[in-house]
């Protein structure tokens, strides 16, 4: 015989529904799972998630290859301004949703460069007459002391 039900408070309420729904939807989902079709649609979802997944690998190892392309050949041309290098740019575009990537050549050495055409100035303006020679002189100052610096 069973007892006679008491009189459930609030807080027991809220317990003993909270108990029934969760093995509502344990049953529900077993018996979902179960169903042939929903079965179909799982393994076709698992072979589209395999072949994304694979995609990734792929994109990832194109990106590593990309990336050491980049640094193998970063310097194209040595000169005395500084290197021609190839640089690598990669912004987000809010409007359409993507990246945005750029592959482009630049120069590297700027500042370091100015400064000693800078310093070169300086000196050939003491027996310079014009500033075409004053330009010619602080061109060959900075070729001499690039030369003098690949002999050591």
């Amino acid at each position: 015989m069973e007892e006679k039900l008491k009189k459930l408070n609030k807080t027991e309420a809220e317990l003993f529904a909270d108990k029934i729904y969760d093995n509502q939807l344990k049953i529900t989902l077993e018996q979902a799972e179960n169903k042939p079709e929903i079965k179909k649609v799982i393994a076709h979802a698992n072979k589209l998630l395999q072949v994304w997944q694979k995609a990734d690998n792929k994109a990832k190892q194109e990106e590593n290859n990309f990336k050491k392309f980049l640094s193998d050949n970063k310097t194209l041309i040595e000169t005395d301004f500084g290197d021609i290098i190839l640089s690598f740019t990669s912004d987000w575009n809010y409007e359409i949703q993507e990246h945005v990537r750029k592959v482009f050549v630049n120069i590297s050495q700027g500042v370091s460069i100015r400064q000693r055409l800078f310093n070169e100035i300086l000196l050939a303006q003491i027996d310079s007459e014009n500033l075409q020679e004053l330009e010619v002189k602080a061109l060959e100052g900075i070729k001499k002391e690039n030369y003098e610096r690949l002999l050591t």
